[in-house]
């Protein structure tokens, strides 16, 4: 499973590693720019699991159970992040095979 636990220092190296990945796909040059820029997005679209649970029409336990099945997640202290991209790219492989 792809769940981690980090700490608050590890957050950072977890969104640059992630904005490294995403700059180096859809740019070649200029990286240092679009990298913050990225990055300040992810920041912005890190969700909570109520929100998640919220966003889906779902139980807090649902979420729980998707984390089980697949669903990316990030532990930071006491609390458990979700990136929106994950989350979708969760439910859009879950709906292809009928796991929902």
């Amino acid at each position: 499973m792809d769940n981690q636990s980090i700490s608050f220092g590890s957050f950072d190296a977890v969104l640059d590693e992630r904005i490294e990945a995403v700059c180096t796909r859809m740019f070649g040059e200029n990286i240092q720019v679009l990298k913050k820029s990225v990055k300040d997005s992810l920041v912005k679209s890190y969700l909570t699991i109520e929100q998640v649970a919220e966003k889906l029409g779902k139980t807090v336990k649902t979420i729980q159970r998707y984390e089980r099945a697949g669903l990316r997640s990030y532990k930071i202290g006491r609390s458990r992040i979700y990136f929106e991209d994950d989350v979708e790219e969760f439910i859009e492989s879950s709906r292809k095979n009928k796991n929902l």
